[in-house]
């Protein structure tokens, strides 16, 4: 299925993104200790979902729904606790920048979740397309925030 296939690749440029959008590091003691904390975490969210998507072909549509929504919650919980930290000044507009990245993510994981749902391939589509463009933009702001 060539939506499988999106699906995948999407998620795992997400998912590489955010494996490293959490390794950036420095500033306050408590921003410094908890990066990375969420890093291991995240790239175990990371991990399940590799394999998820590796087996999708398996998974039914309504299957998968519940994967990415699932994928979505957990990464809105990693955000919640990213805007918990106080990053030092000189870093505070990147990590804004970080936050509103992974919250576009969650969004298109939300999407691509809903088109799985009502098995539709034009907003599997769009939203596949979404996701990347989004995990690009995390990406960046992964980068800028680590400088």
């Amino acid at each position: 299925m060539p939506e499988v296939t999106r699906f995948r690749t999407a998620a795992l440029l997400v998912l590489a993104a955010l494996a490293l959008a959490a390794c950036a590091g420095g500033g306050e003691d408590d921003y410094g200790d908890e990066l990375p904390r969420l890093n291991r975490e995240i790239a175990a969210l990371g991990d399940a979902v590799g394999v998820r998507l590796r087996d999708a072909a398996r998974s039914t549509d309504a299957e998968l729904a519940a994967d990415f929504r699932g994928d979505a919650r957990r990464l809105g919980e990693l955000r919640r606790r990213a805007e918990r930290l106080e990053p030092p000044e000189r870093l505070a507009a990147r990590h804004e920048e970080l936050l509103a990245a992974m919250s576009a993510v969650r969004a298109a994981l939300e999407d691509v979740a809903e088109a799985a749902r009502r098995s539709d391939p034009a907003a599997a589509r769009a939203a596949a397309a979404r996701l990347v463009r989004d995990a690009e933009r995390l990406d960046q702001a992964r980068r800028r925030l680590a400088g």
